[in-house]
C-alpha cells in the first residue's frame, strides 16, 4: 500500500528531527536538579537509582512518543481523507507501525546516551555538542549501516524497493533498542555512584558544622 511508502518517509524526516533535538529535553534532565537546588536533597535521599532516573527515563522517552503518535494519528487521518476521494484502501496502521519500530529505538538511544554524557561532565551543552556531531554523522540518505543511529529512506518508493533494506534496517533497531537499555543501565550506576560521593561529602560537612 501506498501508505507504508508514506509512512517511511514520514519515519525518515521525523527520525532526523528527533534525532537530535531530543537532547534539548534530555540533556539537562539532571542539570535542572542541580540548578534548582534540589539536586542535594535527592542525593541524600533513600531513594532507587533505578526508580529515580528510570522514572525520568520514561517521562522523557514517552513525551516524545505520545507527541509523534498524535502527529501520526493527524497523518493518518489525512489519508483516510485521501482514501474517501481517490477510493484506495489504506493501512491504518502503517504511520503508528513505523513510529514504533524506526523512531521509538532512536529516541530511546538518544535520551540513553544523553544520560550518560550528561552525568559524566555534570553539563548538558556537552551531550548536545557529542550528539550534534553523531547527529551529522548519522544522517547519510540510504546508509543504515550499524554505526548509525537514524534510520534513513528518503523516498516514495514500493515494498520491493524497500525491501532489501529491511533485514539490516530490522538489525539496526534492535542494536539500538538494545544500546539504549544498557546506557540507561549505566546511567543509573553513574548516577548512584555520584550520589554516593555528594551524599559522603554531605556528612563531612554536617560533622564539621555540628562540632
Amino acid at each position: 500500500m501506498v501508505t507504508n511508502s508514506y509512512a517511511r518517509l514520514f519515519a525518515d524526516y521525523i527520525g532526523i528531527v528527533l534525532g537530535f533535538f531530543m537532547v534539548f529535553v534530555t540533556g539537562f534532565t539532571f542539570i535542572r536538579d542541580k540548578r534548582y537546588g534540589s539536586n542535594e536533597l535527592i542525593y541524600t535521599k533513600e531513594i532507587s537509582p533505578f526508580k529515580y532516573v528510570g522514572g525520568k527515563y520514561l517521562a522523557d522517552v514517552l513525551t516524545a512518543l505520545i507527541i509523534v503518535l498524535v502527529v501520526a494519528g493527524h497523518a493518518t487521518w489525512l489519508f483516510h481523507g485521501f482514501s474517501k476521494i481517490t477510493g484506495d484502501s489504506i493501512s491504518y496502521t502503517a504511520f503508528f507501525k513505523y513510529t514504533i519500530l524506526w523512531i521509538l529505538p532512536t529516541i530511546m538511544f538518544v535520551a540513553s546516551l544523553s544520560y550518560v554524557l550528561q552525568v559524566v561532565f555534570d553539563n548538558g551543552i556537552v551531550p548536545i555538542i557529542i550528539q550534534f556531531i553523531y547527529w551529522m554523522y548519522s544522517i547519510d540518505i540510504h546508509n543504515n549501516q550499524i554505526t548509525k543511529y537514524i534510520i534513513r529512506f528518503n523516498e516514495i518508493a514500493p515494498y520491493s524497493q524497500f525491501q532489501p533494506l529491511e533485514h539490516t534496517i530490522f538489525v539496526n533497531r534492535i542494536f539500538y533498542t538494545l544500546l539504549s537499555i544498557v546506557l540507561l543501565f549505566v546511567a543509573v550506576k553513574l548516577w548512584d555512584r555520584k550520589r554516593g560521593m555528594v551524599d559522603d561529602r554531605f556528612r563531612i560537612r554536617k560533622k564539621v558544622i555540628s562540632k
